[in-house]
């Protein structure tokens, strides 16, 4: 058993059920000096930015930030 919290607690579900594979524009809002680090970041490891956004929040809804520094952003919040 874990001490981890379920990342989707208190998510509700959206009212229109989603198909696998959709894809939804969501805008995300960030400080210059970090798009232009996302960029090239990025592009060193041959992604794009938009790319890159969908790995990481990929992986933290996948590792339910349970891991390193992750793990204290999802208590913060």
């Amino acid at each position: 058993m874990t001490d981890d919290p379920d990342p989707r607690a208190g998510v509700e579900e959206p009212c229109t059920p989603l198909i696998e594979g959709d894809v939804i524009e969501l805008p995300l809002l960030l400080p210059g000096w970090q798009v232009a680090k996302l960029e090239t970041v990025a592009h060193q490891r041959g992604m794009t930015a938009a790319a890159m956004v969908r790995h990481l929040l990929g992986d933290f809804l996948t590792l339910g930030g349970t891991s390193g520094r992750l793990r204290n952003v999802a208590r913060r919040g």
